[in-house]
């Protein structure tokens, strides 16, 4: 039965990216004969809405702020797991996990683009030419289209549906969309604004000019997906506003083929959306909000006044689909939180400098909420934990948490670095902090200020003054009618005799795993949150942190960024952590990783065997709904949690006193798989930080 229904997974799946094709097949056609560059959009001016750039934040982080912006100014870039490299036609690539695929030819590039002619297809071929001329005669182009982790690359003559991934080993399509979401060009900005240097300028312009004249639009792998055309528009217009608030003006050729490319953006996002009618997450999310930047930019006229009634419409309601009651998102993942209440704060702020009336007072109070889940959660440590997927996904990054190391740390470090050798041992290594979202919170202050909020955010004030500055409402307070914005304190759950008759006898309990603290008072100021929807229930005193995951596997069923972790648990005890989520590593270009990762056995929590409590084999966005988790009980000092996974109930009970932690299930002690823990996707440690069994 079960092959039989993977089997008519595959038959679903094939059936609906067929009809997606054959919908656009007349689009195609056409765009085989004619430019798709367009020759009818908007003129004017963009519009303008950063006033001014907060020096002094800037001034605090400089170092970091002109070593990055040299590093992505040299095309170095450290994206998915990749390492700092340098990216261009040509290079060799390290390979992932053994594999490497060979090197294409480098090429030699001239100012008239001669270059282009068999790489971009023929009817794009003039206008791409036209658009090479206008970047500086020293740059060299950055090859959009590769994988410079495996070295696969696609086609810039390939139509946008016609994209195939996930069809080679450790081919990873992610990587290419990372870099092409451009979300570094905003350092670029700063550093200008910092030095007055105009080569940070024009590094902006060129790259920008690059990608519009090696993507023609609907060619390539970076017009596949409207998550990342949306992402990259979004990307675009803040830095290019940041540049404007800093005195820099662009030429007139510049601003037009930007101005153009921008309206070829909004097209895309308009027509091919990912709209789904039984579902819709982040992909929808960011295509919405990317058209609403694009729309809120553009001169307007009435087409552009459809986008932008359409985009503001559907972001608050989807706003309301996507995020919980309880301020968590509905993906079931920590992460993808954080990714999804960037774009709704981001989308907010710019909808509020347009109308502030057409922002209810319930959208605010649930941005606290989805800012008060993150604060919640964190751990003592500054990281959240990894309950669910983690692909470093975000929407604009303004203000990024980077640790200085050397290359040689990084190498000691993590074990995706073997054969790094694009710098010397000694160089700078900055270092992403993807478990570090204190930012979110810091973005949603500059909305709905509360003093917790800043308490919890210093060094962040920068994501807080450029909020404001967008949505140029500084003191926004939640009307009184408005939702409470405090997480959800739960009582304690009495649990009914027919549950604990389900639960084992006294004298047939397996023995529980202790974890002592003889050093202090586990319950001195203890408290006690619960994320209900999310299915997240976090005790923490001054010497704890316990987070238990037990609930719904997230978008509607489907479980698409859910792993098999009902019942785990995220325990640091003395500031020490003791059992950590192994994270999600990759998606596609390793299914067995993938579901090594999302498999039971990674996690810390009641095992039956090889069983596994989801489906793990209807497709790698997709986990079986046989689990249906449930708390029973949440009591100032004891949590009891079941599932339904295994065909019967199995329960999990965790006590705490004064001087240990005491976990107990109703099935036998299993031995856990000790998974080198992924702080990011593409990345793993060396060797395990903490315990796991």
């Amino acid at each position: 039965m079960r092959s039989f229904q993977s089997f008519a997974v595959r038959i679903s799946k094939v059936r609906r990216y067929t009809s997606r094709r054959l919908t656009h097949l007349p689009l195609f056609l056409r765009d085989q004969r004619y430019s798709t560059y367009r020759t009818n959009y908007p003129r004017g001016t963009l519009a303008h809405y950063f006033s001014t750039l907060p020096r002094d934040l800037l001034e605090k982080d400089r170092t970091r702020i002109l070593e990055l912006a040299d590093l992505f100014t040299a095309h170095r870039f450290d994206l998915l797991g990749s390492g700092w490299v340098q990216v261009r036609h040509g290079m060799i690539c390290r390979g992932l996990e053994g594999i490497v695929y060979p090197a294409t030819e480098a090429i030699r590039t001239d100012p008239d683009g001669h270059w282009l002619n068999g790489y971009i297809n023929p009817p794009n071929l003039p206008e791409s030419r036209r658009i090479w001329r206008l970047i500086d005669a020293d740059y060299q182009p950055i090859d959009w289209q590769l994988d410079f982790k495996s070295g696969w690359r696609w086609s810039e003559q390939t139509w946008h549906l016609a994209i195939r991934y996930a069809h080679h080993p450790c081919v990873d399509i992610k990587v290419p969309w990372e870099l092409a979401r451009m979300q570094h060009l905003a350092t670029l900005a700063f550093a200008y604004m910092l030095t007055s240097n105009v080569r940070y300028a024009r590094e902006f312009r060129n790259q920008v000019l690059d990608f519009i004249a090696t993507n023609p639009p609907r060619f390539g792998v970076n017009w596949y997906s409207a998550m990342d055309v949306g992402i990259r528009a979004a990307n675009w217009l803040t830095t290019h506003d940041l540049f404007r608030a800093a005195g820099m003006m662009f030429d007139e050729a510049f601003e037009d083929v930007f101005r153009r490319s921008l309206y070829e953006h909004g097209l895309y996002l308009r027509n091919d959306p990912e709209w789904r009618s039984d579902w819709r997450g982040n992909h929808y999310l960011s295509a919405v909000a990317g058209l609403l930047f694009i729309a809120a930019y553009l001169p307007l006229d009435d087409q552009i006044k459809a986008w932008r009634t359409f985009a503001i419409r559907e972001l608050l309601h989807e706003t309301t689909l996507q995020f919980n009651a309880d301020g968590s998102n509905f993906e079931a993942s920590t992460c993808y939180h954080r990714l999804s209440a960037e774009i709704v704060t981001y989308a907010t702020a710019l909808i509020l400098r347009l109308d502030a009336a057409l922002v209810p007072a319930d959208h605010l109070a649930r941005l606290a909420k989805m800012a008060a889940f993150t604060l919640t959660i964190t751990k003592p440590d500054g990281h959240v934990p990894q309950f669910g997927d983690n692909d470093n996904g975000r929407f604009l990054k303004l203000n990024v948490a980077y640790r200085r190391r050397t290359v040689g740390e990084a190498k000691s470090l993590y074990a995706n670095l073997d054969g790094y050798d694009e710098l010397p041992d000694d160089a700078v290594y900055w270092d992403e902090d993807h478990l570090d979202h204190w930012h979110l919170v810091a973005a949603i202050n500059g909305l709905v200020p509360q003093q917790n909020f800043a308490a919890f955010t210093p060094g962040y004030e920068l994501e807080t003054a450029l909020i404001s500055d967008l949505s140029s409402v500084s003191r926004l307070t939640l009307k009184r009618q408005a939702e409470r914005t405090k997480s959800t304190e739960v009582d304690s759950i009495a649990a009914s005799p027919l549950q604990w008759t389900l639960l084992p006898e006294p004298g047939n309990k397996f023995p529980g795993v202790s974890f002592p603290c003889p050093e202090g008072d586990l319950l001195e100021d203890l408290q006690r949150t619960a994320f209900p929807d999310f299915g997240l229930y976090v005790y923490r005193s001054r010497r704890l942190y316990l987070a238990i995951r037990c609930g719904a596997i997230g978008q509607r069923g489907n479980g698409g960024h859910a792993h098999n972790d009902q019942l785990a648990i995220e325990l640091t005890l003395n500031d020490v952590n003791l059992i950590v989520d192994p994270g999600t590593y990759l998606y596609s270009p390793l299914p067995a990783r993938r579901n090594e990762y999302r498999s039971v056995r990674a996690h810390f929590a009641p095992r039956l065997d090889q069983s596994e409590p989801g489906r793990l084999d209807l497709g790698l966005f997709t986990l079986g709904d046989t689990a249906h988790a449930e708390c029973v009980v949440f009591g100032e000092r004891e949590f009891i949690g079941r599932h339904h996974g295994y065909g019967t109930p199995v329960y999990r009970r965790i006590q705490i006193d004064s001087s240990q932690i005491l976990i107990e299930d109703s099935l036998p002690a299993a031995q856990f798989v000790s998974l080198p823990v992924s702080p990011g996707y593409g990345i793993r440690y060396r060797a395990q930080s903490v315990e796991q069994s």
